[in-house]
Formats: C-alpha cells, sequence, structure tokens
C-alpha cells in the first residue's frame, strides 16, 4: 500500500471518530475549528508515516520462441513425357488413270439428194416443188389434183395464181360440222435439199365470194353447255387440217381471221386442243408429201409456205416444178 491511500485512509478514520464523539459527547468540542485543527495535525502525523516502498516486480524478460524454418519442400520436376514421334503415313501415289479418248464420233455426211430431173409431163398430183437455195417453197394451193369437197374457185380479193380453193363441206356456210370428211384430202409433193425442221404457214381466209352467204355460224343451241345462254360462235370456217409423210398427225393449222370475209390472213399457229404453237414440221433430205384436209366448210386457202428463214412475201413467185 503507497503513501497517499495510507493518508487518506487515517483521514477517514479521524472523520469517522470525531462525528462518533460529537454525537456522544455533546459540547465537548468548542468549535469546529478545534476539530479541523486536530484533523489537520493527525493528518500532518499520518503524512509521517513511513511506508516502505515495495521493490519492483521485475519480469523476467522471455526469449524470444524461436520458431525454425521449414526446410522449403523441394517438388521434384517430372521428367518430360516424351510422346514418340509416329512416323509419317507414306500414301503410295496412285498412277494417274488413263482414260482412253473416245475417238470422234463421224457423223457421215449423207450424199446431196438430186433433184427430179425437169421436164416430162406429170398430173397436178405427181408434180414435185423444189426448195430454193434458201431452203424454202412456195406452192400455189390450186396447184394439186382436188379431192373430195375441195374445189377450185376463181381469184379473190388480192389472191395470187390462177384462182383459190374452198373447202365446202355442204352448201351451207353456217354448217357445225367441222371435221374431215374422211375424203377430202390434198397431196403436194415437195422436195427439200437440207433435212431439218421447217417452218409452214398459208394464206386462208374465211370464204364468202359470189355466193353472198353469211359465213357467220352457230353451233346447235340443242347442244349447248349450261354455262352458256347460247352457243352463238362468229369465229368458224377459219382452218384446216395439216399433216407429212414424215410423221406428223393431222392438226389443225388456226388462221385467225376473226368475223372477217375474204381477207386473207397469214395461217402459222397449230392448234391442239386449243393448245397453240407455232407451226412447224420435220422434213427429210429429199421427197416429202403434204397433206391438206378440209375441217372448216367455205374455208378457203390462197398459198402453201415450207421455209427456215423468215415467213416469205405473200407475193413471192412459186417454187419451181419437177415431174418425177
Amino acid at each position: 500500500m503507497n503513501r497517499k491511500k495510507l493518508k487518506y485512509s487515517a483521514y477517514v478514520i479521524a472523520m469517522l471518530v470525531t462525528l462518533i464523539c460529537f454525537q456522544n459527547c455533546g459540547p465537548a468540542f468548542e468549535s469546529l475549528e478545534v476539530l479541523e485543527s486536530a484533523s489537520t495535525n493527525e493528518s500532518e502525523e499520518i503524512s509521517d508515516i513511513i511506508v516502505p516502498e515495495e521493490p519492483p516486480v521485475e519480469i523476467p524478460e522471455q526469449p524470444p520462441v524461436e520458431v525454425p524454418e521449414k526446410p522449403p519442400v523441394e517438388i521434384p520436376e517430372k521428367p518430360p513425357i516424351e510422346v514418340p514421334e509416329e512416323p509419317p503415313v507414306e500414301i503410295p501415289e496412285q498412277p494417274p488413270i488413263e482414260v482412253p479418248e473416245e475417238p470422234p464420233v463421224e457423223i457421215p455426211e449423207e450424199p446431196p439428194v438430186e433433184p427430179p430431173t425437169p421436164g416430162g409431163s406429170c398430173t397436178l398430183k405427181e408434180q414435185i416443188f423444189v426448195a430454193n437455195n434458201s431452203n424454202t417453197i412456195v406452192i400455189e394451193a390450186e396447184n394439186t389434183e382436188m379431192v373430195g369437197k375441195w374445189e377450185k374457185r376463181q381469184p379473190l380479193n388480192g389472191s395470187t395464181g390462177s384462182g383459190i380453193i374452198v373447202y365446202r363441206r355442204s352448201d351451207s356456210p353456217n354448217d357445225r360440222n367441222h371435221s374431215y370428211d374422211g375424203v377430202s384430202e390434198l397431196t403436194y409433193n415437195v422436195f427439200v435439199h437440207k433435212a431439218g425442221v421447217y417452218k409452214f404457214s398459208y394464206r386462208g381466209a374465211r370464204y364468202k365470194g359470189p355466193f353472198n352467204y353469211t359465213v357467220f355460224g352457230n353451233h346447235d343451241n340443242n347442244n349447248c353447255p349450261s354455262s352458256k345462254n347460247n352457243c352463238t360462235h362468229a369465229d368458224l370456217n377459219n382452218d384446216a387440217f395439216v399433216s407429212t409423210s414424215n410423221g406428223l398427225a393431222p392438226t389443225k393449222l388456226f388462221a385467225g381471221v376473226g368475223n372477217s370475209t375474204d381477207n386473207w390472213k397469214i395461217a402459222s399457229t397449230f392448234d391442239r386442243n386449243h393448245n397453240k404453237s407455232s407451226a412447224q414440221v420435220n422434213l427429210k433430205a429429199g421427197l416429202n408429201k403434204i397433206f391438206i384436209r378440209g375441217r372448216s366448210t367455205f374455208f378457203a386457202i390462197d398459198k402453201i409456205f415450207i421455209f427456215q428463214g423468215n415467213q416469205p412475201n405473200a407475193r413471192a413467185d412459186q417454187s419451181d416444178v419437177n415431174c418425177p
């Protein structure tokens, strides 16, 4: 215990004793100054008490704890993995494939076909129309033998040659039966120097002529489809059938003359079941036959054209004619 604590304790004890005496002894003290003096003296006496100083507690210094250093962990290096190199794959070279060259296909040239020698006499059905150097044939339609209901008529409204031909299936231009009658087929012999595809056309018209017929016919209203109120048809008498000896079946060659009469128009459109296409025929080198069958009554033809270039002029001269 140090000195300050002892002084404080003595002071407290003195105060307690004084308080007890004051309460029990009454006027033993004349004034508070005596008490204060006594307490002062006592405190002085207490202050004179020598408290021996305790020697300081010496805490021995602890030696530092030496943590032994751990040796570094040595991770042994793994030797590199040696991947053995695979020997390169040697692909044996393929010998080049030798494709034998095919010898060129030699198409033998057809020997030129000589037309029949001009001269001699023959019937209209036997005569041969020869193509010119431009592979073009022009024929006046009346220059063949009339068969069946085909008739030759006088020149009409700018026609060429000695006349025209008319298919007169019946005496009525309003005849509704548009078909081949089984006999009315005209034949034309034509000679071409070169085989190939040829364009075909003729100059046609709806014929009115000197009879002054009204040629706009009507289909049979008794058999009129229910989708129509009537079957009046103003576009009749305007076509014929064309075929060849080289494989073309009878095909309608449509003139499309509309409502006109005696007005010539070049017809160059085939009509197969209402599918229209440019009129063309295959001809072999040499002699071929062209057939024209009647179909529409009072249909007229002035001129026939077979060619490989442009449509010949309507007034072109007829081709050379030979006899066999």
